[in-house]
């Protein structure tokens, strides 16, 4: 089960002036608030939407903003033996909250037992005992309680009895089409970057480490690192990519690709990155990969040479182009 305590920890060091509390038995009350509850898996154009709301409404009414959400994800509660194709960790999703301008981000840990509780024991369990809320933003499709029974119509029963406004806001749409989780992970695994980066307003990235390779781009005269994601990250498509590498929070230019090369048999899928004028051993050190634009397929070539003049081009278009 994730560690609540390494959450907290993250949050804190780049929270600025946002307070994020982990819920406790007994917590000291925080009183009247304007919150938005959800998830916000992807922190998306969507999810920045909610929150904007939330502190928008709060700075009218005078009121403390804040942001009610889980130390998980359900789904890895409610679908233990599959593995949850995340857009980002919960520590990653955690700390971009504490940079939204809000006074409180209220973190609920998200067990078996809270996932079993009917809806208006669900809604007392998260307020009534430590925060008032005034007004709550959620999404028209929002849903809570043992198996999702609770939706907005309950919500806002629950919320006359408390003295309490809902707000149900229609999911954001891009180009027509509504912004999810769902519509950025199908963008990324069919190849378009470009739009699964509009959706989130940033590039798409991953948390890594770098692991011993088969060196074959040394030995061309590019040396790369190879990189193995710690956790079930969203499938990105295969191909060449432009983007970064964030060493000690430094970020270097890079040419990424993604997938088996086609070149060499035999070898699996795999992520590969030459650092444009990096020097170092980074082996076994963590770093952020991040995907801001794709140059060209993965394709296998006729011949080492051929191999090496395509890498040169593409990093002459990270250099030039990032």
């Amino acid at each position: 089960m994730f560690d609540s305590s390494m959450i907290l920890d993250s949050v804190i060091f780049s929270s600025g002036t946002t307070k994020t509390i982990i819920y406790e038995s007994g917590m000291q009350e925080i009183g009247e608030v304007v919150c938005a509850v959800g998830v916000f898996d992807g922190m998306h154009q969507g999810h920045q939407f909610l929150i904007d709301q939330a502190v928008t409404e709060a700075r009218q009414r005078n009121l403390p903003s804040m942001v009610v959400t889980f130390d998980c994800d359900p789904d890895e509660l409610f679908l233990p033996n599959e593995k949850v194709k995340k857009l980002f960790s919960n520590a990653d999703r955690l700390a971009w909250l504490a940079t939204r301008d809000l006074d409180y981000v209220l973190i609920i840990p998200f067990r078996d037992e809270l996932a079993k509780t009917e809806p208006r024991q669900f809604m007392d369990h998260m307020f009534t005992t430590v925060v008032r809320p005034k007004s709550i933003h959620v999404g028209q499709d929002f849903r809570y309680g043992h198996k999702a029974s609770g939706k907005v119509a309950d919500l806002r029963k629950w919320a006359d009895a408390h003295q309490c406004c809902v707000h149900a806001h229609i999911l954001v749409c891009d180009n027509g089409l509504p912004v999810t989780a769902t519509r950025i992970r199908d963008a990324l695994a069919q190849g378009r970057l470009d739009e699964a980066n509009a959706l989130l307003t940033r590039p798409y990235y991953v948390r890594a480490t770098v692991v011993r390779g088969r060196e074959v781009g040394r030995e061309l005269g590019f040396p790369t690192a190879n990189i193995a994601t710690t956790q079930p990250y969203a499938t990105i498509a295969d191909g060449v990519y432009g983007g970064y590498v964030y060493v000690d929070d430094v970020p270097y230019k890079a040419a990424i690709s993604v997938g088996a090369p086609a070149t060499f048999q035999g070898v699996g899928p795999t992520i590969e990155a030459h650092l444009i004028d990096f020097e170092g051993d980074i082996y076994l050190q963590d770093v952020k990969v991040a995907f801001v634009e794709k140059i060209r397929e993965m394709r296998s070539f006729e011949s080492v040479e051929q191999l090496k003049e395509t890498v040169m081009a593409n990093i002459a278009w990270a250099r030039d182009n990032l």
